[in-house]
C-alpha cells in the first residue's frame, strides 16, 4: 500500500493475535479493516449458535464497511486466522482515507455495485416467475418436452453402470415455493463447451436453521440438495457449481469415451418442477463424471454424503446404510489412502470430523474419538472445528456412557 506511514497517521493500527475474535455478529461498529498481514476468517452464526465461514481475507482485503457505511451492527463474526496487523477507519478518518487511497473508493463502490447487480438479476428472475427446464441434448435421441424427463430403453439396464444395483424409484418433486430461492444463470460446460441456462440457489435468500455434526446445512422451507448438482445437457457432464467455472475441454475425447454407454441407454434433462429422480439421477452422474476423470476420492466422498441424507430423507434405510458405507469407505481414503489427497488444514480437519461421525454411525466410538483428536489443531486450524472436535470428543466420552 502506498504511502504506509501518511495511512497509519490517519488511521488506527490494530494487531490480532492468532483464533482472536475481531468482532462478533451483532456487535455495533462503525469502522472498517484493512489488513496489512496475515489472514481473517467471516463467519455466520446459524440459529443454534453454529458458526458458518463465509470467506477468507489476506493482505490488502478489506471487511466491516458495511458497519462504517450505514452504522448497523455488524452482520458476520471477523476472526484472525493468523497473527494480523491491521488499518482500522472509522467515520471520522474515513474521507481523510479516501483522500489519500482514493482506488479504496473505487474497490468499495465496486463490491457495492457487484451486490446490487446480484440483487437485480434475482429479483429479475422472480418477477418472470424462473420456470427452467435444461433444453434437450442435440441428439436423435433427445427428449422433447412431451416425454419422461428421465428416459432409458431399460430402467434396470443403468442399474451398475450408473446406479447403484439397491437403487430404486422415487415419487416426489420440489415445492412451488422452490423458486422463490433460485434464479437462472448462464453457464458453459467446462468439458464439451456448450452454453446453456441452468437454476442456482440464491445464497442471500436462504435462512439457515441448524447444521448437522456431518455438515449438513438445514434451511428454512428450501433444500439445497435438490440443486446442487448441475448437469450439461449434451455430454452429461455433472458436478457441482464451482466445476463449471473451470477448463477442461482437453478432457473431452476421453470424458465422451468413458461415458457414451450411459448415454446411449439415458436421455435425462431437468424439469420444473424438479423430480426426486432426477436429483438422484444427477448426483450419480456426478460419481461417474469423477470417475470418468480421475477427480480423485474426496468428490466422491461429499456426493456419497449428500446421497445418504437424501435417501434417509426419503426412508430407503438399505440404499441409506449402503451410501453411508461409501461415504465411509472414500473419506476414509481421502484421509489414508495409499495417493494421499492434497488438504488445506481446514479441509483435513473437516474430513476428519465427518469421519468421526461416520465411525459413530457404525458404533466404533475408539476410532470416532481419535478422528475427532485428529480434527483438533493445536495454535492453529480452524478455531469452530477445534471446539467441535472437542465437545463431540466429551460427548461421546461422558454422554453415550
Amino acid at each position: 500500500m502506498s504511502n504506509l506511514n501518511k495511512l497509519k497517521s490517519i488511521s488506527n493500527v490494530r494487531t490480532f493475535k492468532e483464533n482472536e475474535y475481531i468482532f462478533h455478529e451483532g456487535d455495533t461498529g462503525n469502522d472498517m479493516y484493512i489488513l496489512l498481514s496475515g489472514r481473517v476468517s467471516i463467519f455466520i452464526e446459524s440459529k443454534d449458535n453454529l458458526q458458518i465461514k463465509l470467506c477468507d481475507i489476506g493482505a490488502g482485503g478489506f471487511f466491516g464497511e458495511m458497519s462504517l457505511l450505514e452504522g448497523e451492527p455488524r452482520t458476520a463474526t471477523a476472526l484472525a486466522v493468523e497473527n494480523t496487523v491491521a488499518l482500522s477507519v472509522n467515520k471520522d478518518n474515513f474521507e481523510a482515507f479516501i483522500v489519500e487511497q482514493p482506488s479504496m473508493a473505487f474497490k468499495l463502490l465496486k463490491g457495492l455495485s457487484s451486490i446490487i447487480r446480484a440483487l437485480d438479476e434475482e429479483l429479475s428472475c422472480l418477477k418472470k416467475g424462473c420456470q427452467y427446464v435444461i433444453p434437450p441434448a442435440d441428439s436423435a435421441d433427445a427428449l422433447s418436452d412431451s416425454t419422461s424427463c428421465i428416459s432409458a430403453a431399460n430402467p434396470e439396464d443403468l442399474k451398475g453402470i450408473l446406479y447403484h444395483d439397491e437403487h430404486g424409484t422415487y415419487e416426489g418433486e420440489s415445492p412451488d415455493t422452490d423458486v422463490l430461492y433460485i434464479y437462472n444463470k448462464k453457464t458453459t460446460c467446462p468439458i464439451c463447451g456448450k452454453e446453456f441456462e441452468l437454476p442456482v440457489v440464491s445464497q442471500s435468500k436462504l435462512r439457515l436453521k441448524s447444521i448437522d455434526f456431518d455438515f449438513r446445512h438445514r434451511y428454512e422451507e428450501f433444500e439445497p440438495l435438490w440443486y446442487n448438482i448441475l448437469v450439461c445437457p449434451c455430454c452429461y457432464f455433472a458436478g457441482y457449481s464451482h466445476e463449471f467455472d473451470k477448463h477442461m475441454d482437453n478432457l473431452c475425447k476421453t470424458f465422451t469415451e468413458k461415458t457414451a454407454p450411459i448415454r446411449k441407454k439415458l436421455a435425462f434433462k431437468y424439469s420444473q418442477p424438479r423430480k426426486l429422480d432426477e436429483v438422484f439421477t444427477a448426483y450419480y452422474l456426478a460419481l461417474h463424471s469423477a470417475k470418468a476423470l480421475d477427480a480423485g476420492p474426496l468428490k466422491s466422498a461429499r456426493i456419497w454424503i449428500q446421497l445418504s441424507w437424501l435417501y434417509k430423507d426419503i426412508g430407503d434405510e438399505k440404499m441409506y446404510a449402503i451410501a453411508i458405507d461409501q461415504a465411509f469407505e472414500h473419506y476414509y481414503n481421502v484421509l489414508y489412502g495409499s495417493s494421499l489427497t492434497r488438504l488445506t488444514d481446514e479441509q483435513d480437519q473437516q474430513c476428519c470430523l465427518i469421519l468421526g461421525e461416520l465411525y459413530l454411525l457404525k458404533n466404533d466410538r475408539n476410532q470416532a474419538i481419535k478422528q475427532f483428536h485428529s480434527a483438533i489443531r493445536r495454535g492453529g486450524g480452524n478455531a469452530v472445528y477445534n471446539k467441535q472436535a472437542q465437545d463431540r470428543i466429551y460427548y461421546v466420552k461422558h454422554e453415550m456412557k
